[in-house]
């Protein structure tokens, strides 16, 4: 696993950033994030990144965090955005810094959390900012109170995530590069600004049945 970080890093070269999903949804039960504790729920990669403080920084959301190493790291680990998908999160950062999403042997259901992002920025209906409140130890291992949130589904309206249909549409348009899950290498990517804006289109015309679904 650290053989596979450090090709994809030395790959990126010195102007190159390397970011890593450490998602943990732990604070949105239990109330509690420690910074420097709290463990990543996104696989064994991510979980040996989130391990190695001489080359990875972690951001500060206790939910939508990130290891990030390289060029930008210092810009993303300064970072304290409130929201998850806000304008202020990483999302928004890689966004202005075009760069790219990549995925291993993962359906678009399991692991595109950047269609959230520009769910955000359009402020959809079906989705909400919702807010959770805990005890959060922070980067110099103090503890403070804190609230963070989350543009969340809205059960209310039986809203489910559905994002199969848009993902067929990526491939179907040559948008996405590589392979589909579990065919041949299983690693696509996609450019951050394509990805933006063809998710955009979806929402501008009908996300219904293509991005989400009502049960």
């Amino acid at each position: 696993l650290e053989l596979i970080l450090d090709t994809i890093i030395n790959h990126l070269g010195e102007k190159g950033t390397f970011l890593l999903p450490v998602f943990n949804f732990d604070f949105c039960e239990t109330n509690y994030f420690n910074y420097h504790e709290t463990p990543s729920n996104m696989g064994s990669l991510t979980v040996v990144s989130l391990n190695n403080n001489n080359r990875f920084k972690r951001t500060k959301h206790p939910i939508y965090s990130f290891v990030v190493s390289g060029y930008f790291s210092k810009e993303f680990s300064s970072l304290n955005n409130k929201g998850g998908t806000s304008l202020s999160s990483p999302f928004a950062l890689i966004h202005k810094l075009k760069g790219k999403i990549a995925a291993i042997d993962i359906p678009d259901q399991n692991c595109m959390t950047f269609y959230h992002y520009v769910e955000d920025v359009h402020n959809v209906p079906y989705r909400y900012h919702k807010e959770f409140n805990g005890k959060y130890i922070n980067e110099d291992k103090q503890e403070i109170n804190a609230t963070y949130s989350l543009f969340d589904r809205d059960l209310d309206q039986g809203v489910e995530t559905f994002l199969s249909p848009a993902e067929k549409m990526l491939w179907g348009r040559n948008l996405y590069s590589g392979d589909k899950p579990f065919s041949g290498a299983g690693i696509r990517s996609i450019g951050v600004e394509t990805f933006f804006e063809f998710v955009s289109f979806i929402i501008e015309n009908s996300a219904e049945n293509v991005l989400y679904k009502k049960s």
